[in-house]
């Protein structure tokens, strides 16, 4: 039975899959996989699959939409299907000053600041990925990049992208590393399952520690050159981590 939104039917995808917003990014990770192909483009929610170039390992790629409750939807959907493993490749807005556009975070865990999981789990119930899986990504990033561009630990997912200085100064304080919108989602969908497991890694876009945001200067919008160069470690990085998940399997 195809998925109504992404659809797509069970066999269609691996067990591992990138899990990305924007759409066109569906595309750039193709670009990097052999046998790369769309599979389907729904209402936004493009699915790809092709072959890890050094493992040859089968991957999946799929677009999970802007915010919470998209995400959710296609977390299920892939759930559904066979997939087993989620890993967010994403951007985020820095809220540490030393961070800087280009850099990437890898989460630890993730504020539930939506109104998604909520109706998932308890609000005390924290948002965490897998261990496995974050250190995956981090001997990735050691492998492949200079770990100095690499920052891990707690991120904040919120509904909302236009946001009051004055709540995302709080979380500064409390030392979050970034904002985004779907990580919470992608950890507490994972450990709802025992079968599953799940990371995320974001290049930062814009510095709201240094009033940064995306957009609004030519230095802070997605054709600056480092974060370009950022997305392109980010998928690296993450196709590298589905081939050390294997490894570690056989």
């Amino acid at each position: 039975m195809k998925q109504p939104h992404l659809g797509i039917s069970k066999g269609d995808l691996p067990q591992s899959a990138l899990m990305v917003g924007n759409p066109e990014r569906v595309h750039h990770i193709l670009d990097h996989l052999s046998e790369g192909e769309v599979l389907e483009s729904r209402r936004g929610y493009v699915v790809g699959i092709g072959k890890t170039k050094i493992g040859n390992n089968p991957i999946g790629v799929v677009c999970h939409g802007l915010g919470s409750s998209s995400t959710a939807i296609i977390m299920e959907e892939c759930y559904r299907i066979g997939v087993r493993d989620y890993i967010r490749v994403g951007s985020a807005g820095a809220l540490q000053q030393q961070i800087k556009i280009g850099d990437l975070v890898i989460a630890t865990g993730a504020v539930r600041d939506e109104g998604t999981t909520p109706r998932m789990v308890p609000i005390i119930f924290p948002a965490i990925p897998s261990l496995g899986i974050v250190t995956a990504l981090q001997k990735a990033s050691q492998e492949l990049i200079e770990t100095s561009d690499v920052h891990t630990g707690l991120v904040w997912t919120s509904d909302l992208y236009y946001l009051d200085p004055e709540e995302y100064k709080r979380w500064m304080a409390l030392n979050i590393l970034a904002v985004e919108m779907e990580a919470s989602v992608v950890f507490i969908f994972s450990q709802m399952h025992k079968d599953c497991r799940s990371g995320a890694i974001l290049a930062i876009d814009g510095n709201l520690a240094t009033h940064k945001m995306k957009g609004e200067d030519s230095t802070s919008t997605e054709a600056n050159p480092n974060f370009v160069e950022g997305v392109e470690k980010e998928i690296l990085i993450a196709i590298r981590t589905i081939d050390m998940l294997q490894e570690l399997e056989e």
